[in-house]
């Protein structure tokens, strides 16, 4: 199983919970706060909470609950990607003509990186979460790396077929 340790399992709900539980039986108190395991879900939102750093929502896949944060870029960051933009825009930079479409490509990236993605989602919605299952204040939570709302309607029900399918030859050895 060490070729699928260090991937992202796609799992329901109900087997990351049985996977956090495993992982407390073997662990000392002072490694709580490492990564368990890296999953991938789907479900349906049943809860949002915001705040200035980060987002919880509540995801359902119907096997069990899982809270999911989203973590924003503080505006700190966003003031300075637009300072560094006014210094190579301005000509105050002592960069090379290459390096400095190369540094304005990146704080372009890291510009449209910081739309706040948050707001397209609402109670109800079916969302993808890829993402580091840790323990955050006594409960177990996933740090979201990739997220996405899905569409169709069917995407949940080929999730779970799919999840099946993967799981019995896969993670169970």
């Amino acid at each position: 199983m060490t070729f699928v340790s260090s991937s992202y399992k796609k799992l329901f709900i109900c087997d990351v919970r049985k996977e956090i539980d495993k992982f407390q039986k073997e662990v000392v108190y002072s490694e709580v706060s490492r990564t368990i395991l890296k999953a991938q879900i789907m479900g349906f939102i049943t809860g949002m909470k915001r705040f200035h750093q980060r987002t919880f929502y509540t995801v359902d896949d119907g096997t069990g609950a899982l809270d999911c944060i989203l973590w924003q870029n503080e505006p700190a960051v966003q003031d300075k990607i637009m300072a560094l933009k006014e210094d190579l825009n301005s000509g105050r930079s002592a960069l090379s003509p290459d390096l400095k479409s190369c540094a304005q490509s990146l704080l372009k990236k890291a510009e449209t990186s910081t739309v706040i993605e948050e707001e397209l989602y609402t109670h109800g919605d079916v969302m993808y979460c890829l993402g580091n299952v840790k323990m955050f204040r006594g409960n177990p939570k996933l740090d979201i790396h990739y997220h996405y709302k899905e569409s169709d309607v069917n995407a949940e029900t080929l999730w779970m077929l799919d999840v099946l399918v993967t799981k019995k030859p896969t993670y169970e050895m």
